[in-house]
């Protein structure tokens, strides 16, 4: 998965880290958080996505202003499909973890 609506960026992690986050430390971070996520028998799964506004991929501390708008977009998803087949178009809550920092 790799999108963007409007100011948003959405991008698996596994499969886009070396293209969008460039410091080698932070990847390796990210990538810790991302193997905490794994399927029953252990494995860390392949789908986290991460949000990014405005083209920023530093991961610093973002704005309230910039919480906020990531936050409606994150709820808006929560809401619609972003599978193409007819099947998969219900999504629910146990799908999405929204993890928001505070404001730097």
């Amino acid at each position: 998965m790799d999108f963007t609506v409007n100011r948003v960026h959405f991008f698996n992690f596994a499969t886009f880290k070396d293209k969008y986050v460039a410091s080698q430390p932070l990847r390796a971070r990210i990538g810790e958080y991302c193997a905490l996520y794994v399927d029953e028998n252990s494995k860390p799964l392949e789908s986290p996505t991460l949000a990014v506004i405005d083209s920023d991929y530093s991961f610093n501390p973002l704005s309230v202003a910039h919480l906020k708008d990531l936050e409606r977009y994150a709820l808006a998803l929560l809401f619609c499909s972003i599978g193409g087949k007819p099947e998969t178009t219900v999504c629910g809550s146990d799908q999405f973890t929204l993890h928001i920092s505070e404001a730097g």
